[in-house]
């Protein structure tokens, strides 16, 4: 019996831990709510996908997009997201993000606002305004 218990502790483990990996999988930036992206990697992306990732930064923390619009569509079907019950995304999203992710979200507005300025050269690195002027672009 304790055998058997202790199998199912493991498969348990086991499928949760899959779980995790798979969930990260479905993520266009599985750590922007945990580490601060660098220019050059979010340059890489062509700025639709930009347009996904800084959406998916509210979207992990239940943000509720325009019903039948590309993003609703797009995270609804995502395994991870789960739109909050209070529509008001003033109220019940933007306090929960952290700074983490309030930094990130400029970043990718920033990088895919140079993109659109500039014509959207994805895959082909961009030089980050820092690397030009030593500062972010006015």
């Amino acid at each position: 019996m304790k055998q058997a218990r202790w199998m199912l502790m493991v498969l348990a483990a086991l499928l949760l831990s899959i779980g995790i990996a798979s969930a990260e999988l479905n993520y266009i930036l599985p750590d922007s709510n945990s580490r601060e992206l660098t220019w050059d990697e979010v340059a890489r992306w062509d700025y639709e996908t930009l347009g996904y990732a800084f959406n998916e930064i509210f979207a992990r923390h239940g943000y509720v997009f325009h019903p039948g619009e590309k993003y609703d569509n797009y995270f609804s079907c995502q395994p991870w997201y789960t739109p909050n019950r209070d529509t008001n995304n003033q109220r019940a999203v933007y306090p929960y993000l952290n700074a983490t992710e309030w930094a990130n979200y400029e970043l990718i507005k920033e990088v895919r606002s140079y993109k659109a300025e500039n014509g959207d050269l994805s895959l082909i690195h961009i030089p980050s305004p820092r690397d030009i002027s030593g500062s972010r672009m006015p």
